[in-house]
């Protein structure tokens, strides 16, 4: 029933996964490398954070870059699938798309916390592009949670509007 507005939430969801992604890997390559590096690694310098290590899943700052470039490519993946579920609206397909939905509504609520954690602690002792480029990181993360928990509650509201369409038209 509300195609158009799913598909624009997915579609803006993807764009984020995109911006996100592009920022860290950007990030990642304007970091020096040593002599006796050929790849830079995904620790931070000193500084750029009040401390390394925050309070849940992500305990050290500097894992953020793997969960992001190993989680937006995913992420980005099940918005196709998503979008391709939409071709049939039956119920079990708008089941399946709502369970999706809120796996990775719960999935970034919990990094989003602590997201949330790193701007706080973000110093401003780095360089602009760096500072830009570590918030285009970070601040999306809440927005896709609610952007996917949306989702998931409309297609679980769909599922019991259809059920109850159904009931009606056997009476």
């Amino acid at each position: 029933r509300n195609k158009s507005l799913h598909v624009l939430f997915i579609l803006l969801a993807m764009v984020s996964c995109i911006a996100i992604f592009l920022a860290q890997l950007w990030d990642i390559a304007s970091d020096d490398c040593n002599e006796d590096q050929t790849f830079p690694d995904l620790n931070d310098p000193e500084d750029i954070f009040a401390r390394r290590w925050v309070y849940g899943i992500m305990s050290e700052i500097s894992n953020r870059k793997f969960i992001i470039i190993v989680f937006t490519p995913i992420t980005f993946l099940l918005c196709i699938t998503l979008l391709l579920l939409m071709k049939n609206s039956t119920t079990l397909w708008i089941l399946l798309s709502g369970l999706i939905s809120a796996g990775l509504g719960i999935s970034f609520l919990i990094f989003s916390l602590n997201t949330v954690q790193c701007i706080i602690l973000l110093s401003t002792n780095v360089s602009n592009l760096s500072f830009i480029l570590k918030l285009v990181s970070l601040v999306p993360c809440p927005l896709l949670s609610a952007i996917f928990m949306a989702l998931a509650y409309s297609y679980m509201i769909q599922v019991v509007e259809e059920d109850d369409d159904d009931r009606k038209s056997n009476i």
